[in-house]
């Protein structure tokens, strides 16, 4: 049965119509929550049912976006390996990244390229090396509070490093 084509036009607008819902539905993403007192059994798609912020960060996939709840997460590291993934505080600043071992928020991936990542409304302080390092390219690091960083370990470091060509914005 044809459904496009000369005197079908009606059923070739709803076919139109309804792929691009279709993919408005696949590119929009499902948005993740995380909690300094998330399980890994829950869902991560309310409030209520949020993820623990590793979990999120290893089972996120692209066009998804992690919001992150108010909370300080010791001697944590955001590791961000996914392309196309948004990872947001809830409220500006009210997530904290304290004394992290190494950098406090990374944006790399050690077996593909990652790009096209956001990272937005973080505190992070204290961290050993480095306050947020990017090894990829077009991502945005914005309304971060970064202080305080490479002072625990006595070692060379600074507030954001970009190994690659990265728009800011």
């Amino acid at each position: 049965m044809q459904i496009c084509g000369p005197g079908y036009r009606i059923g070739c607008l709803i076919a139109l119509v309804s792929l691009a819902s279709s993919l408005t539905s696949v590119l929009a993403g499902t948005t993740y929550y995380v909690a300094t007192n998330g399980l890994a059994a829950n869902d991560g798609l309310t409030t209520n049912s949020a993820w623990p912020l590793t979990y999120a960060l290893a089972h996120a996939r692209p066009s998804n976006s992690i919001i992150v709840m108010p909370g300080t997460w010791f001697g944590a590291e955001i590791d961000i390996g996914q392309s196309y993934l948004t990872v947001q505080s809830q409220f500006k600043w009210a997530a904290r990244i304290l004394r992290s071992p190494g950098t406090g928020a990374a944006i790399w991936s050690s077996s593909h390229t990652v790009h096209d990542v956001v990272l937005d409304g973080f505190e992070i302080s204290y961290a050993s090396q480095h306050g947020a390092q990017i090894f990829s390219s077009n991502c945005v690091i914005r309304n971060c509070w970064i202080h305080h960083c490479g002072t625990n370990a006595g070692t060379v470091a600074s507030g954001i490093v970009n190994h690659y060509l990265t728009f800011w914005r």
